[in-house]
């Protein structure tokens, strides 16, 4: 059974989610990601090259779109800053809002909020799994 675990966040707003993996590391987690969404093994190895990563997956078929972010549990503040702002601009370009020098704040506010779910997400990621340690 897999250690890496699911959390999504802003809830469908409309087709549209953002969905964290959190993992131990960025090999187990590209696996599961590609277990779930049927990814091919080659751009699950690129992942692989990564600190962490963000995803656009986009399904017309069922007129879906998730953006998913993969962070390892001991990500640097720096990355979740960073991966955050891809998720941000992925979520509101989506949704269709458009960021430029005139209207940036919508973005800063957006990676804000992303960024303090994927804290919490890694905070939560590592109760659960040190509670698992404890009780073996």
């Amino acid at each position: 059974m897999s250690k890496v675990k699911r959390y999504e966040f802003f809830g469908n707003i409309g087709e549209y989610s953002i969905e964290i993996f959190v993992g131990d590391n960025i090999n187990e987690i590209a696996d599961e990601y590609g277990k779930v969404y049927k990814v091919e093994q080659s751009d699950i190895d690129r992942l692989k090259f990564n600190e962490a990563s963000v995803i656009h997956l986009e399904n017309k078929q069922i007129h879906q779109d998730k953006v998913v972010g993969l962070i390892p549990k001991n990500i640097k503040d720096s990355t979740v800053w960073h991966e955050s702002l891809h998720l941000a601009w992925y979520y509101l370009d989506i949704l269709g809002v458009d960021v430029d020098y005139e209207n940036h704040e919508v973005l800063a506010y957006t990676q804000e909020h992303v960024a303090k779910n994927i804290f919490e997400c890694i905070a939560k990621y590592k109760k659960a799994t040190t509670k698992k340690r404890k009780t073996k």
